[in-house]
């Protein structure tokens, strides 16, 4: 994909520009906007207690050296008298989990949140600065995706799992895109990084998302590139390296994943032909009503629970509401602004089909998309919560 031609440069551009042309510029930049957001945590001693958080402060105050050994591949657990765990994700196998060698479970989970929010930060101006945009324009994408409520209301409930997988989607995107630009191997062990971190989050639900929208943009990008072209082995190493980082990423993550994939086979309210877990309708439960979609303008539409007064405002179809898919207003706007530029820019179109899907497939019952997922995409079948894509709609919009 070429290179678009660059904007008349302002004052302020070259500036900003001139600010972060050095390779430390743009990592500080966003570690600064981090430390400064979870200060509050880093400088104290106080934990962030989500709903999902277990409340076992013990957790983690063990020796160094047995949260060490721990790392060797466990068939029980010695605190649940033997319950055999082989199945279990595995979230020890996260390059973050040093830090938890020398901290307590709940300090460490801290961790994983400011780290989710630097991933999302720094990965996203990687991933524009790929697309060939200044990097003002990068920076700017980039502390819109990391300080949107779509990735930082995830703190509330306590599922860090789903902020580091959103924090690594840029920099499996910027891997997919470098690797179909220059058709270098070493993208394919970034995609693969990625998507090996992604199991190891260990929120696989949201990894396959993830992958889904790799492949809207792969098919996108793989026909844009084959129409210019003109040259079916291009088309056909490119897709020879996307496969092969996949495939090497979910190889390195194995042991997360096909135990998981097996109990959805076998243990699972979802496993065999019966039962509440195979249907449709429980399938697109926790789908984004057309009220939540609303509140992609207007935040406080739908409303939400308010921890400090315990008052649940959320007046939506769901049972309730712990979190927002609103990315901000602006975003919003230049996106939209972005689409007139569909016809004459070809880095428009992936990012728009895959946020058009994706919101379709949100909306769960009230359009097709999610029934055609459901019924005809692998795996499909056995998620529930479809909600849970909007990272896939609001990525793209910055």
């Amino acid at each position: 994909m070429s290179k678009q031609p660059a904007s008349k440069d302002t004052p302020e551009n070259i500036v900003f520009e001139r600010w972060l042309t050095p390779t430390w510029a743009p990592p500080l930049l966003f570690a600064v906007f981090t430390i400064v957001y979870f200060a509050g945590f880093l400088f104290s001693s106080d934990v962030m207690q989500g709903l999902d958080t277990r409340m076992e402060f013990y957790l983690g105050k063990q020796p160094a050296a047995e949260k060490i050994a721990d790392l060797a591949p466990e068939n029980w657990d010695r605190y649940l008298g033997g319950t055999p765990i082989s199945g279990f994700r595995q979230p020890k196998y996260f390059p973050l989990y040093p830090i938890y060698v020398f901290t307590t479970y709940h300090r460490y989970l801290g961790w994983r949140y400011i780290f989710a929010t630097l991933f999302a930060g720094y990965f996203t101006y990687l991933c524009i600065q790929g697309f060939g945009l200044r990097r003002t324009t990068s920076a700017f994408s980039g502390l819109a995706y990391a300080s949107s409520p779509t990735l930082l209301t995830f703190i509330y409930p306590g599922q860090e799992g789903k902020m580091l997988v959103m924090g690594l989607l840029p920099l499996m995107v910027w891997a997919l895109y470098r690797l179909m630009d220059t058709r270098k191997p070493v993208w394919v062990f970034v995609l693969a990084a990625g998507v090996a971190g992604g199991i190891y989050t260990p929120h696989l639900q949201m990894l396959y998302y993830a992958l889904i929208g790799l492949g809207i943009l792969f098919a996108i990008r793989l026909i844009q590139d084959y129409l210019n072209e003109r040259d079916i082995r291009l088309a056909t190493v490119r897709s020879a390296l996307a496969a092969s980082g996949i495939i090497l990423g979910l190889a390195v993550g194995a042991v997360g994943t096909f135990p998981a994939y097996k109990y959805t086979k076998t243990e699972s309210r979802r496993a065999g032909d019966k039962g509440q877990g195979v249907s449709i309708e429980y399938a697109r439960s926790w789908a984004l009503h057309p009220e939540e979609m609303a509140s992609l303008l207007i935040p406080e539409y739908v409303h939400f629970y308010k921890p400090h007064e315990k008052e649940n405002l959320y007046w939506g179809r769901n049972q309730l509401k712990l979190n927002a898919e609103y990315f901000g207003i602006a975003v919003f706007f230049l996106a939209v602004v972005a689409i007139a530029r569909v016809r004459t820019d070809p880095r428009v179109l992936p990012l728009l089909a895959l946020a058009v899907i994706t919101a379709a497939y949100a909306l769960g019952p009230y359009t097709p998309v999610f029934a055609f997922f459901y019924h005809f995409v692998p795996g499909m079948n056995v998620l529930r919560t479809p909600g849970m894509i909007a990272f896939l709609f609001a990525f793209p919009a910055v």
